[in-house]
């Protein structure tokens, strides 16, 4: 998946169907910014648990 700047955040997603996971990372924020996902990988109809790691 492409990056983006936004609002001077350089916001990257990553995705691996081979692993099965995806993870993404914000450079050029803040301490309390956080990458959220739909970790269900059915467009968010399964409720999951979030964790803030």
């Amino acid at each position: 998946m492409p990056e983006k700047v936004i609002n001077g955040w350089r916001v990257v997603l990553r995705l691996s169907d081979k692993d099965g996971m995806a993870w993404g990372s914000i450079d050029n924020g803040s301490p309390n910014d956080a990458v959220w996902l739909d970790r269900s990988w059915d467009g968010g109809a399964t409720p999951v648990a979030y964790r803030r790691t």
